[in-house]
């Protein structure tokens, strides 16, 4: 008998009231990976995995690609009236900033992390973890000062490649509770 795979129906994107919505389970916030069951888009590969290994099937992932809804550049870096932030403020188990970067010609600066970690920091509830991922020493000091200022205690780590396709070096990352 032929046994075939059956691809995931992508939906262009889910709406974050049908995230908040859910019954239950913990509220995890994606920003930069791109993958999940709904739109599947990393770069201009299609069904590129994450580079974590992760599924992201229930997490709600702000993708980098400008004509994903929502995204990065309205969503987190102008914030404030977003539905994301309007509906999203202080829902958030986990925040996970995943491998945000442009490139060496227009790398994203200090003020760009200061508001992302501002906006993570809205998103997540009394309790929640904010994680970083980069391999970028001066982005993961950003986040780290940035949350920092903030009253996290951080804490900076690698994660060797451990076999995880498409990572060769490991993960750097740095994470923390938001205060109570």
């Amino acid at each position: 008998m032929h046994s075939e795979k059956r691809a995931i129906p992508l939906r262009r994107s889910q709406s974050i009231t049908d995230y908040l919505s859910r019954p239950s389970g913990q509220r995890r916030l994606v920003i930069g990976c791109g993958r999940t069951p709904e739109h599947v888009h990393m770069g201009s590969v299609e069904g590129m995995p994450c580079s974590l290994g992760q599924t992201h099937e229930h997490d709600f992932t702000v993708d980098v690609n400008p004509d994903a809804s929502p995204d990065i550049t309205m969503d987190i870096m102008l914030w404030r009236s977003s539905p994301l932030f309007t509906l999203g403020t202080g829902q958030f188990d986990q925040v996970t900033f995943e491998y945000l970067q442009r490139g060496p010609r227009r790398p994203f600066s200090a003020t760009h992390i200061d508001l992302w970690i501002d906006a993570a920091h809205a998103l997540l509830a009394p309790g929640g973890l904010l994680r970083f991922y980069s391999g970028l020493p001066a982005y993961l000091n950003a986040a780290t000062q940035a949350m920092n200022r903030h009253g996290y205690r951080v804490q900076r780590g690698t994660i060797p490649p451990q076999g995880v396709p498409h990572n060769r070096h490991g993960h750097q990352w740095c994470e923390g509770a938001r205060p109570r």
